[in-house]
């Protein structure tokens, strides 16, 4: 895909629409806002969304009547069969979190041949359906190109299939598009100020739709996975603990217990309620990991897990498996120690590009290279990874 011309296959684009869209569409009971607005555009422009679902790129992608060339993360195109079927679908390939001038020279080639440019300028997915800090880069691409910007904001798409959930819920999604900025308004801006506009227009909180909506979001297996997100227990502080059984979360350290109704929000189960959703829990678990960063000492261990896998590879190359073995977080530095007694060391402020494959699997760069850790045990979060390392990087900044 690299280097190479962008073709698409738009026989393959249609049918992918007529079933797998409309599929999608009838499974999250989608709602579209403003489509008669976006197919009366000519020429090429820039489509944002905010990113909580899975299935994101589909819902927007249906309503729209031109194909949409996406900025998608390099994982799927080393994926069994869709890293074949994405570059026909116009896909652009990107590494996340970094610089790449192949995807910026692939942008500009959809934008010379008049094509539809789609990004999700989040970079990942969100855990708690508000929206995270915009990547920068975004409001200088807006720039350079200099074409009109259309904003679409999903809307109980992270109730719906919550990042962490085994199932989808059926309820009501919103799928609503408006003009964000045209060229004129661009050619006046500072990427300063096309920054702002962009991020207000995206800033987005579900729970805060939802508090409004109050719409049943019916389904199976309603709390099952939540400790892939809510990872330490808010009544006895135990990271690691937390336990999920239908629509039962409760933490195994000191049996503290609440429910997952289909509203989204926790209900009582033990004496106290904490928090009465999960947005609200995980602004507290993330205060809390901050707060234990600053007091940790260097011979301290934050967190550690047992049998995790180690993958090393680079942007498109495949990932090979290296080893089996145990992870532990200190202060400066996550030391990797596999069953043969062989030791790997990474200092935390070398560490780039973090994310979270298939919530389960946590992976960054490292000296060029992609390392993948993947977890045996069902229960343990590759969130809980990715933050406790953000907060102690944050940490040595300060």
């Amino acid at each position: 895909m690299r280097n190479k011309e962008i073709k698409i296959s738009r026989p393959l684009y249609a049918t992918a629409k007529l079933t797998l869209g409309n599929y999608v569409k009838q499974l999250f009971n989608t709602q579209y806002v403003g489509s008669e607005l976006i197919n009366k555009q000519t020429g090429s422009y820039i489509i944002l969304g905010n990113h909580t679902n899975f299935w994101d790129p589909v819902l927007v992608a249906y309503g729209v009547s031109e194909h949409i060339y996406f900025v998608s993360s390099d994982e799927y195109f080393r994926k069994g069969i869709l890293k074949f079927l994405l570059p026909y679908a116009g896909a652009i390939p990107k590494t996340k979190f970094f610089s790449d001038s192949e995807t910026v020279k692939n942008i500009i080639k959809v934008r010379k041949k008049g094509g539809i440019i789609g990004i999700f300028p989040e970079g990942k997915r969100n855990w708690d359906g508000t929206t995270l800090e915009i990547l920068y880069p975004t409001a200088k691409l807006i720039k350079s190109l200099k074409i009109p910007v259309i904003v679409t904001l999903l809307k109980g798409a992270a109730l719906s299939y919550p990042r962490w959930a085994k199932k989808s819920r059926k309820g009501k999604l919103i799928v609503e598009y408006k003009m964000a900025l045209d060229p004129d308004q661009i050619e006046n801006l500072s990427v300063d100020e096309i920054y702002q506009v962009i991020t207000t227009e995206l800033t987005y909180d579900e729970y805060d739709w939802q508090k409004e909506q109050m719409i049943p979001f019916k389904g199976k297996l309603l709390a099952e996975q939540m400790e892939l997100f809510l990872f330490t227990c808010p009544h006895c502080k135990t990271i690691g603990s937390m336990r999920s059984t239908d629509d039962h979360f409760y933490c195994q350290e000191c049996g503290y217990s609440t429910s997952y109704n289909l509203y989204g929000y926790l209900t009582k189960e033990s004496d106290i309620l904490y928090f009465d959703n999960p947005r609200d829990w995980n602004y507290w678990q993330l205060e809390y990991l901050n707060n234990l960063s600053e007091e940790l000492d260097d011979s301290t261990p934050l967190i550690s897990d047992e049998k995790v896998s180690i993958f090393k590879g680079r942007r498109l190359s495949p990932l090979t498996r290296q080893s089996t073995g145990q992870i532990t977080l200190y202060s400066k530095v996550l030391e990797f120690t596999s069953r043969q007694g062989e030791h790997l060391s990474f200092v935390l402020e070398k560490i780039q590009g973090m994310n979270i494959q298939y919530n389960n699997q946590f992976e960054f760069y490292y000296n060029k290279s992609l390392y993948r850790f993947s977890f045996e045990l069902s229960h343990i979060s590759a969130y809980k990874w990715s933050q406790a390392i953000m907060a102690l990087q944050n940490r040595s900044k300060n």
